[in-house]
């Protein structure tokens, strides 16, 4: 975020845009756990905890690095453009999440198949009704994505002025 904030808007535009690619992979670990079964040869509580503690891990770092760039926004066109980003942002992360769940479409097909991709996606937004299921879980993904990014916003700044934390 910080080299993209101090470098021209053509520059900063690839970085960001591999950034926007990759970003919906660290929300994404989170539909992982519904592939928890038991088995006989891994306790189902080790799948869980491990499972868990990544999509933890990864939720949280996408969101944490969404801070920087709504921070770099923000500071370049101002607080509310800021906030349009991460709406923005996170509406096509849960657009990437759904593609990735129920199309099996990855990141890196924006670089190896991007026709066969950008034709599954124009179907999409060229004919929503047909396509509701795409928008509902789009819209699902997303607005998890929303509350959480603006639960840990609001226990972030909680965080800074903890009662009784100055000096006596």
């Amino acid at each position: 975020a910080i080299w993209v904030e101090r470098r021209s808007l053509l520059l900063a535009i690839l970085p960001a845009a591999a950034w926007l690619a990759f970003l919906p992979n660290a929300p994404y670990l989170v539909t992982d756990l519904m592939h928890l079964a038991a088995d006989s040869r891994v306790p189902v509580l080790f799948d869980t905890v491990m499972l868990f503690t990544f999509a933890l891990y990864g939720l949280a770092l996408g969101l944490v690095s969404l801070r920087w760039m709504q921070s770099a926004v923000a500071r370049r066109w101002g607080r509310w453009l800021g906030w349009g980003f991460v709406l923005g942002t996170l509406g096509a992360a849960g657009f990437g999440i759904y593609l990735g769940r129920y199309v099996r479409w990855n990141s890196w097909d924006l670089v190896t198949r991007p026709e066969l991709l950008l034709q599954d996606v124009l179907v999409r937004l060229v004919n929503p009704i047909q396509h509701w299921h795409t928008w509902a879980m789009t819209a699902l993904f997303a607005g998890l994505l929303v509350f959480t990014y603006w639960l840990l916003t609001v226990l972030a700044r909680a965080g800074s002025s903890v009662p009784g934390d100055g000096a006596r």
